[in-house]
């Protein structure tokens, strides 16, 4: 399961402070991009168009366009909160909990059942739900 919640929050706070600012702050920009390079892994990143992009916008282009850098944190946040969440389970005492995790790191509880046979039936119907 993936989990990119400290990319998420990090986009969040340099959204903020670049509108604090108004303006980019480069060392931020780099480190966002390494973020993404970095906590993204491959088989995720191709399910990404827009962090896709920017990875490639980064890769063509030696000079960044402030115009262009400034959108990146609220379009790489606006792309995590929108992936599917992804199911799995858990021991919980003497049940097992089925819950979804977003990539933002949001977790919701979804069901509690007596056997793992079950939570993992409840995990299996609901994933393919979301591919």
């Amino acid at each position: 399961m993936y989990n990119l919640s400290i990319l998420f929050n990090y986009a969040g706070d340099i959204d903020s402070n670049w509108e604090a600012n108004e303006g980019v702050d480069w060392e931020q920009a780099e480190m966002l991009i390494e973020k993404c390079q970095k906590d993204i892994p491959a088989e995720l990143l191709e399910k990404l168009p827009t962090v896709q992009s920017i990875l490639s916008y980064v890769d063509e282009n030696d000079e960044w366009d402030s115009g262009e850098v400034a959108g990146w944190p609220t379009e790489i946040r606006t792309e995590l909160e929108s992936f599917d969440k992804q199911y799995s389970y858990r021991e919980d005492g003497e049940n097992w909990e089925v819950y979804s995790l977003a990539l933002t790191g949001d977790e919701e509880w979804k069901a509690t059942c007596e056997t793992e046979p079950l939570a993992e039936g409840i995990v299996k119907f609901l994933a393919p739900i979301c591919e």
